[in-house]
């Protein structure tokens, strides 16, 4: 393996470790979850939040507020300032979204703009910044 290989190999796994992180939070038993996840429900009649949307669709809000809400329904603003690639893998398309503009802790949250719908997200605090989130995506090409 070559060095630019491994450079590779690690990103993925980094990428990776980040996206497990998320789904530790989804796949956590409790009534917390389960009252979450029929709040999203209950939002457009019964179908749930729509998959994940493509990378393509949040590039084109770069700049712009999404709604961003938790299952006790406090909506803010918060600014879609990147989205970043993730590592290049055959069939996936892997990318990040940052937020910006209020503080969250870490958990499932909806996110919502008229050109995208809603969709349920993994939020984390990115770095140092607690008012800068993180949502990570894995996304069949």
């Amino acid at each position: 393996m070559d060095n630019e290989e491994r450079k590779t190999m690690a990103k993925r796994r980094d990428f990776l470790m980040q996206l497990s992180a998320g789904a530790a939070v989804v796949l956590s038993p409790g009534a917390a979850i389960s009252a979450t996840l029929d709040m999203f429900t209950d939002l457009d009649g019964g179908a749930g939040a729509a998959a994940q949307p493509p990378r393509a669709e949040l590039a084109s809000l770069l700049g712009y507020d999404l709604d961003v809400f938790d299952a006790s329904g406090v909506t803010r603003a918060m600014r879609l300032s990147a989205v970043d690639a993730g590592p290049e893998c055959p069939g996936l398309d892997q990318f990040s979204i940052v937020l910006e503009g209020s503080e969250l802790t870490e958990g499932l949250y909806g996110i919502s703009h008229p050109r995208i719908g809603t969709h349920l997200v993994g939020l984390a605090p990115s770095g140092q910044d607690s008012w800068r989130s993180r949502a990570h995506f894995a996304r069949f090409a």
